[in-house]
């Protein structure tokens, strides 16, 4: 039998892949690799991907993998294994039994292993794995003990834009501040209202790049990160998120800079507007003066000396260019009454003259000019965006949370090659082996905090990284995706572990049918090379050098291109998208008559805006779909019921909620008597007795009911309205969805119905306040390009393909050498083309080039997704406007009439063709349904079904009723005790657990006079002094095993250790504490005590542990 050492390993290998390659495949079957080698490997295998869907995903495929490897159901992959493992060892069948019977024994085991300690399965997304490390360094960081993780920026965000305008009034300098950016908006001609530019730009405070741009520090920098010794390094501490400790001092010598500075901007915008009208009025001058006008000059000429005149300084036109170099026959037309004047005023006058001055200063001073006006557009809100990071500040600690966007940039304070084994040890876990998914969106800040993990994995024996990812595939960007990542610095990162066979391709695709592999391939050959300029940089060129497939599926594939024109009849114009909506919904009925069914099609969009609208259109026609707005719990009545239910919970004297609840119970239990608003409202408000119809109408006892309601948490009492409306009965995913989300906002929020109704509000035309839809729904799927990432569907519909190939809104964070500039560092400018023309030219390029990039990534994502028929509609745009290829429709044209099938397209009708129609019948025919649909929907009170398990050594105790309320009071003390972190907790503790269930308020008092008693001790007075910093059942990890003492407490490296225990003292109880005792040494604690509080029914008794 081989053994480890044996076996070939490479330490690194990078797999670029393409759409439909089997990456997945690629990962689970390297996970296994590892496995088999080492059933007890998984414990040291750390994987990370980019979704929670990806993540689960991974673990079914490797847990099913084994399953199958364990029972002998040998299939492509085991036999891939087998080979891969022990290739070089199979000489006879004997050996190849031997080693199968090796793969299922091992798999079998590691099967096992797994289940066994789940926990340790260490596959996550990589947020998640961050917040592991981060949980494990709070005390380091000086973090919360028990922070919230936030997801929610934007809402963040409002909290916080709402709390500045609140200072207006009472903090002078930034009144003023504000009062200034009002009046220069209002110059821009863009309304008094600052609040939605505040909030527009703030979002950029939560990007990686404006933490480096607002700190002065590069994540490129060789400036290792600190180490974690003491020290302030949270997002609490403004000093370590932003580089600067935003002091009133500091602040107001800030403002006092940027007023100087925006003075000088000011004067230099002033100055080039003042000059060119100086030269204008010259030239009018003159002009005047040999008795001409600028009207009996040729067109566009004279009439620039008008403009700038006025100080409306317009872009020279080609005519004026020609004159200036030379070509004066310009200045006048050829059948001009006035030719002698003209000529004497341009060659003897000075006028020519006088415009070649014009245009040396014009072309001169203009980047400076244009770098002036669009700096003066953001310069007021790049001053508020300290601001907001210091108003973010004080959020975080108020809610006592971290916002998933402050984790990569903490976790640089604490992760660096040099202490990478120090991460391990206080993680409880050494990963010998990383993979790595989706890495082309991976950024710049999570790769920099990998990349210590990975080197130290590499420069070990029988360690192994394996890295995925495709950079066509990126399209991330704007959530911080740096393809470059994996496209040329993952080389120059790990240069010293890159061999000549660390780079692998995954050329084929198992995904789709033969003609649209085919029509991908010759597409994405053809389209880089006429998008990028030859003197430009070439990474989208690189990006799509090995575009080309390798074809699994030798037959079938279908790909439709249709073009559209706007179209005019009758003096009315038929759009191209209407007539695309059109194209679209024959082609699905179509497709249903030949009997595909509708899960088998989605329709992929730019935004949610255009699959709203075609939503819309589909529903017209009866067509069911599943889009993010048909999705929205808002549009299910039954929610809106009970939302209705909540206002009027909350306020009785709501007239509306009153009606909204009449007409939405009587539209799901009377749906034959459609009721009308109008009536309900009209009876409620001139009703002598309007509860009278509540009564009449509505469940026996229904406000009642409702007053006691609104006592209970927030989910009970949803749980409680769904009982009393009926709305129980069966299953109803958007109500389901409605409670998990009930249950998500409980977790985080403050869980009364006033703050959730404020929170829905707010959120309930967001994604996250839509149905998850289980798979197999018969209907036509409606998604944006970005979430179908991933995915693949049969039939593809892309019915809008034309979308602006430029930024669009996009913020640049600009810098120049240029002074006055250069005192901004870096600074945020909207993408314009005037941008373009100033002294951030090269910043302007760049984000051109990269919006190029993200835009041809969304295509490749797009055309990637189907299995067996594509259609692209699209517009059929003037041939004289594709010179400059900025839109998808132009891509289309460009490409279509240049690349290896152009002879299918007919250009002048739009048209093309490749591949034949799929057999409908016999698709279907192979595809079984295996969905067992919910036909129950089980909603009860809890109260009847919980209680509180006792010890089994206890059982026969329970037979006796007052022993039994004994042992229950002595649990639920504990489990008060165990979450305490100070007697001034002991409210908030019992409340929380009331909350949850394992407590009644009939134990509130019983358990606050117990513990009023167990406090009067002075030793449990002393563990509870606020001198020490607290460990509440916090697990220690040592040796692959778990141990949670009750309480560890600690005070200048000396930890002293409590447990509580509810029955009589036993020996076992001290071995316990000896061994948490042994852990904490080990880990550099010197012990201080060791203490078993003991709890009776009557008396609480402390006993010290000694001995070892």
């Amino acid at each position: 039998m081989p053994i480890l050492w044996q076996i070939s390993v490479m330490p690194l290998i990078v797999y670029k892949s393409s759409a439909g390659s089997g990456k997945t495949y690629t990962l689970v079957r390297e996970y296994l690799r590892l496995l088999i080698l080492n059933p007890s490997a998984f414990r040291n295998i750390l994987a990370v991907t980019f979704t929670n869907k990806a993540t689960a995903e991974m673990k079914s495929r490797i847990l099913s993998a084994l399953n199958r490897l364990s029972t002998g159901s040998f299939n492509d992959l085991e036999e891939s294994l087998l080979q891969d493992l022990y290739g070089n060892f199979l000489h006879t069948n004997a050996d190849r039994e031997k080693y199968i019977l090796q793969i299922r024994t091992n798999a079998r085991q590691a099967l096992q292993n797994i289940l066994h300690s789940y926990s340790e399965f260490s596959i996550s997304t990589i947020d998640s794995f961050f917040q592991k490390i981060l949980r494990n360094f709070t005390k380091e960081l000086k973090l919360p003990m028990r922070y919230e993780l936030e997801m929610d920026t934007e809402f963040a965000l409002d909290e916080i834009v709402v709390q500045l305008m609140q200072e207006v009034g009472h903090d002078k300098e930034l009144t003023k501040w504000l009062e200034d950016f009002t009046f220069a908006q209002i110059d821009e001609d863009k309304g008094w209202d600052i609040t939605q530019t505040i909030t527009q730009l703030g979002k950029e405070i939560f990007k990686e790049e404006v933490w480096e741009s607002l700190s002065g520090t590069k994540v490129s920098d060789n400036t290792p990160p600190m180490p974690p010794q003491p020290g302030p390094a949270n997002p609490d501490d403004e000093e370590n998120l932003s580089g600067n400790n935003n002091t009133n001092a500091e602040r107001q010598q800030r403002y006092e800079q940027l007023k100087h500075l925006i003075k000088e901007i000011e004067k230099l915008k002033r100055d080039f507007e003042d000059d060119m009208a100086a030269f204008g009025k010259q030239a009018l001058e003159l002009i005047a003066g040999h008795g001409l006008k600028p009207a009996d000059f040729k067109p566009g000429t004279a009439v620039f000396f008008e403009k700038i005149a006025k100080k409306d300084i317009p872009e020279p036109s080609d005519t004026l260019r020609n004159i200036v170099n030379g070509n004066t026959q310009n200045w006048r037309a050829q059948n001009s009454g006035k030719k002698e004047k003209i000529d004497q005023l341009v060659h003897h006058g000075g006028l020519q003259n006088l415009l070649q001055e014009t245009f040396n200063y014009y072309d001169t001073q203009l980047p400076a000019y244009h770098s002036a006006a669009e700096v003066l557009k953001n310069v007021y809100v790049y001053a508020i965006l300290h601001d907001l990071k210091d108003k973010l500040r004080s959020y975080r600690t108020e809610k006592n949370l971290m916002l998933i966007s402050d984790t990569n940039n903490v976790l640089r304070a604490v992760i660096s090659g040099d202490n990478t084994p120090f991460i391990y040890e206080k993680v409880g876990i050494v990963y010998r082996h990383l993979l790595i998914d989706e890495f082309q969106d991976t950024s710049t800040y999570q790769w920099k905090n990998l990349l210590p993990l990975v080197e130290n994995a590499l420069s070990e024996e029988q360690h192994t990284v394996l890295i995925v990812g495709d950079v066509k595939q990126s399209i991330y960007r704007w959530r911080g995706g740096n393809l470059q990542l994996l496209l040329k610095d993952i080389a120059k990162d790990l240069k010293n572990f890159f061999t000549a066979k660390t780079e692998k391709d995954l050329t084929d695709n198992y995904r789709s049918a033969k003609h649209i592999i085919d029509f991908n391939n010759a597409f994405f050959e053809t389209a880089p090379g006429l998008l990028v300029k030859p003197n430009e940089p070439d990474h989208l060129r690189r990006a799509y050098a090995k575009v080309k497939q390798g074809i699994i599926r030798q037959e079938g594939g279908y790909v439709s291109v249709k073009l559209f024109a706007d179209q005019k009849e009758d003096g009315k114009t038929t759009g191209w998208k209407e007539q695309a909506r059109a194209a679209l919904l024959a082609k699905i009925q179509e497709l249903q008559q030949q009997q595909c069914r509708l899960h088998n099609m989605a329709i992929l969009v730019r935004t949610n805006a255009e699959g709203s609208e075609i939503a819309q259109f589909l529903n017209e026609y009866k067509i069911p779909v599943i889009s993010s707005e048909a999705l929205l719990l808002k549009n299910s009545v039954k929610v809106q019921l009970l939302i209705a239910a909540l206002h009027y919970m909350a306020n009785t004297n709501n007239t509306i909620a009153k009606t909204e609840i009449l007409v939405n119970y009587l539209t799901i239990h009377n749906p034959q008597y459609p009721p009308d608003h109008r009536v309900f409202a009209d009876h409620l408000h001139g009703a002598h007795n309007p509860n009278a119809l509540f009564n009449q109408l509505l469940p026996p006892n229904f406000e009642t009911n409702l007053q006691n309601f609104a006592q209970k948490p927030l989910y009970e009492c949803v749980e409680m309205l769904l009982q009393l409306l009926q709305l129980n009965t069966e299953p109803d995913a958007y109500v389901q969805r409605f409670q998990d989300l009930i249950l998500e906002f409980s977790r985080s929020q403050s869980a009364d119905v006033g703050h959730f109704l404020e929170w829905w509000q707010e959120n309930k035309d967001r994604d996250k306040t839509s149905v998850i839809v289980p798979e197999g729904e018969n209907a036509v799927t409606i998604m944006t390009i970005h979430k179908a990432k991933g995915l693949e569907f049969p039939v593809v519909f892309i019915p809008y393909a034309d979308w602006n190939m430029k930024p669009d809104k996009a913020i640049l964070w600009t810098e120049t050498d240029t002074e006055p500039f250069k005192q901004f560092g870096a600074i945020p400018l909207h993408w314009s083309s005037k941008v373009g023309k100033s002294l951030f030219i090269n910043d302007f390029i760049t984000e051109n080039l990269h919006a190029l990039t993200d835009n041809m990534n969304l295509l490749y994502v797009a055309f990637t997704r189907p299995t067996e028929e594509l259609y692209i509609f699209s517009k059929m745009g003037k041939t004289e406007n594709h010179k400059e290829i900025d839109r998808i429709y132009k891509v289309l044209f460009a490409t279509l009439g240049s690349f290896a099938y152009q002879l299918l397209f007919n250009a002048g009708e739009g048209c093309f063709e490749y591949g034949q129609p799929t057999n409908w019948t016999l698709f279907e025919s192979k595809k079984a349904q295996t969905m067992q649909p919910l036909t129950t929907y089980l909603s009860h009170d809890y109260r009847s079904k919980i209680t509180l398990r006792s010890d089994s050594e206890r059982f026969f105790m329970l037979f006796d009723n007052a022993a039994s309320e004994a042992i229950k009071l002595g649990q639920k003390i504990h489990s008060v005790l165990e979450k305490l972190i100070g007697p001034q907790d002991i409210d908030k503790v019992i409340r929380k657990l009331q909350i949850q269930g394992l407590l009644t308020a009939a134990d509130e008092q019983p358990i606050k006079k117990r513990l009023s008693q167990i406090f009067a001790l002075p030793q449990v007075q002393q563990w509870f002094s606020p001198q020490w910093e607290v460990l509440a059942e916090r697990t220690l990890l040592c040796n692959n095993q778990q141990r949670k003492p009750d309480r560890v407490i600690i005070y200048q490296n000396q930890a002293v250790i409590i447990d509580y225990k509810t029955g009589k003292s036993d020996a076992k109880h001290h071995r316990q504490l000896n061994i948490y005792a042994q852990w904490l040494e080990a880990m550099g604690y010197t012990i201080g005590g060791k203490y078993l509080l003991y709890i009776s029914e009557t008396d609480a008794e402390v006993v010290e542990v000694t001995g070892k």
